[in-house]
């Protein structure tokens, strides 16, 4: 009867323990939460002192990109989720791991991963691939416009020196200007129409002194 007694009060001791109140529930799971936010906070500044590393490591290939392409940034986004944006739609970020470099890429069919390694080394290696074709496409591009441009430069050009070789016209074994030709034909039209008009006009005295002469004969 006794240790039945005693075990009695053993429970109520152990049961009273596990007894908690509302206060301590609470303080028990806002010390979780924020075990939860400091390993997130660590884990954080983590992931951004990684892709720092990376970054530093492509940056003296961005800088000697011509400075008319401005597609390439490096810029680090500290979100819920810290991201190496490598240009507009691809960025590199750190698995669940912590250790594991992603080099993803957003599309018009969604996102899409284009590497994944260990080695910050190879990660580098493998987006400076990246940069290099993406530099040469545009490279191609610009030289694309070029090349389609070039029949309608060529035409452009071979109408100018057209119209440039008839505004000569060669006159007295020397070419001349059409422009500056034009003054010099119209005088010669002008003088040409005098020395008719004189012609004309000597003509007409010359028959009307006859015709006067052959009336009056015996005025002579």
């Amino acid at each position: 009867m006794r240790n039945m007694v005693g075990q009695d009060r053993d429970h109520s001791k152990e049961t009273g323990r596990r007894k908690r109140s509302l206060r301590d529930v609470l303080t028990l799971v806002k010390n979780r939460q924020a075990d939860v936010s400091d390993a997130t906070v660590e884990r954080r500044s983590a992931d951004q002192s990684r892709l720092e590393l990376l970054a530093e490591e492509l940056r003296p290939l961005v800088d000697a990109i011509d400075e008319s392409d401005e597609r390439f940034d490096l810029a680090i986004a500290k979100g819920e989720t810290v991201r190496l944006w490598i240009d507009m739609t691809s960025f590199v970020a750190l698995a669940g791991d912590g250790r594991t470099y992603r080099f993803l890429k957003d599309t018009r069919g969604g996102r899409i991963i284009l590497a994944q390694f260990d080695d910050p080394g190879i990660m580098a290696d493998t987006i400076g691939e990246y940069i290099g074709e993406r530099v040469i496409e545009r490279e191609r591009a610009i030289e694309g416009e070029w090349v389609s441009l070039m029949p309608q430069v060529t035409r452009a050009r071979e109408d100018r020196n057209r119209d440039h070789a008839e505004s000569y016209s060669y006159t007295g074994g020397s070419y001349l200007n059409a422009d500056a030709a034009q003054p010099t034909s119209k005088r010669a039209a002008m003088i040409n129409t005098a020395l008719w008009f004189l012609f004309g006009a000597a003509c007409a005295l010359i028959v009307l002194s006859a015709v006067f002469a052959y009336r009056t004969p015996n005025a002579l």
